[in-house]
């Protein structure tokens, strides 16, 4: 069976800051391919965020999804989300996996990473079940 990957999404970020005044920047990451999915794929880029920060230091500590889309929670396993590491402006393996939530929760935690002023790109991936229906 294939899944018509469509998987939008609102993010709300956690992030700890000093008390010092400062700008978070919330845009889109790089463009995540369209197409077609098999179901029981493991690890398919679904979404790409930025974040920059200019003043004090803040840390990235916690991340809730809502899905905007058409697919339910049993057309996905598991999400993940991850940093990236390999400088390469794609996901890729050499990409840092950060936090791993089961379906149907879009919250992750447990995880601490810095902000710096520069930016720094997000990727959350989908395991897709294996009984996940054609076409949300």
């Amino acid at each position: 069976m294939i899944l018509i990957r469509y998987f939008l999404m609102m993010i709300v970020a956690s992030l700890c800051t000093s008390a010092a005044a400062q700008t978070i920047t919330l845009s889109n990451g790089p463009v995540i391919p369209g197409g077609t999915t098999p179901s029981g794929a493991n690890a398919v880029a679904a979404a790409s965020f930025n974040l920059a920060r200019s003043g004090a230091n803040s840390l990235f500590t916690a991340l809730t999804l809502v899905n905007g889309g058409t697919a339910t929670g049993s057309d996905y396993v598991r999400y993940q989300l991850w940093r990236e590491n390999d400088n390469n402006g794609q996901f890729s393996g050499g990409d840092l996996l950060l936090a791993g939530a089961n379906s149907p929760s879009l919250a992750f935690s447990g995880f601490s990473t810095q902000v710096p002023v520069s930016g720094a790109t997000f990727y959350i991936s989908v395991d897709v079940a294996t009984g996940a229906t054609d076409g949300r």
